[in-house]
């Protein structure tokens, strides 16, 4: 386990170091657990990513997040449902054939991956975003 760190250049007079940038998961148990420091239990759960709930990283994780915590899945369907009418306007007006026609589809797509992406009928993040300002005014 290296300690000794990882410095990067200075930047505006200011060093940054990353003590633990090379080590492996079991490097930061050990480091943890031999010095006694508290640490959230979820990890004991056999949780590998906590403080977002719901986190497109965490994979099937998710599944067991919204067991837990229902009223975060019901957040996310609301999200997605106010999303899908935009989503499709913005398909169809590109003449792409939309990957999703309801929110269950998609929240289904999303968790379970049940229906498979086509790269023909993806959007790319400038046609996603190019509405950004539109888009966000419905969910403020």
């Amino acid at each position: 386990m290296k300690i000794d760190g990882y410095l990067k250049p200075a930047q505006k007079g200011k060093r940054v170091i990353n003590p633990i940038i090379d080590w492996e998961e079991a490097d930061v148990w050990e480091f943890i657990r031999s010095r006694g420091f508290e640490y959230c239990k979820l990890y004991d759960e056999g949780f590998k990513r906590i403080g977002c709930i719901g986190c497109p990283m965490a994979d099937k994780q998710r599944i067991t997040e919204f067991e837990r915590y229902p009223r975060y899945l019901a957040n996310y369907k609301r999200a997605i449902a106010k999303f899908i009418p935009k989503y499709l306007e913005r398909s169809i007006a590109k003449g792409k054939t939309p990957q999703f026609r309801t929110a269950e589809e998609m929240y289904e797509w999303w968790i379970y991956g049940n229906k498979p992406q086509s790269d023909e009928n993806q959007l790319t993040f400038e046609e996603f975003y190019e509405d950004e300002d539109e888009w966000e005014d419905e969910f403020d």
